[in-house]
């Protein structure tokens, strides 16, 4: 039996994300992070501070609110973000575990919105 009904992709996404499935990859990938790659991030992070503060040590009197800002500002001029970025793309998005949950959940969304119809 040929399906007749197709599927619209932005309504896919739109019940993919309603139905939290977003949101369970979100939090999978999370504690993905925090169990593999978090100490490392925040070590970095660490190091960047204590440099930054051994560089102006008049950030230790000043108001948190005010040095906040400026050892953000250093964290962005070097490359952490950009290089926590691709270990999560490296190591967590590329794991096959979560290939498979994607693949899953969309699965399931389009046989339900092709009222249980497979294709065949």
């Amino acid at each position: 039996m040929e399906l007749n009904k197709t599927v619209n992709v932005e309504d896919l996404v739109t019940r993919f994300k309603r139905e939290g499935h977003f949101d369970r990859l979100r939090k999978l990938v999370l504690e993905t992070f925090k169990e593999k790659e978090s100490e490392g991030f925040a070590e970095q992070l660490r190091t960047i501070a204590e440099t930054e503060l051994e560089k102006d040590p008049s950030l230790k009197m000043k108001d948190h609110f005010r040095t906040a800002p400026l050892i953000a500002g250093a964290v962005d001029r070097t490359s952490l973000y950009e290089n926590t970025m691709e270990n999560i793309k490296n190591n967590i998005l590329s794991q096959e575990e979560l290939k498979v949950n994607v693949r899953e959940a969309i699965k399931q969304l389009c046989y339900k919105e092709t009222d249980g119809h497979q294709e065949t």
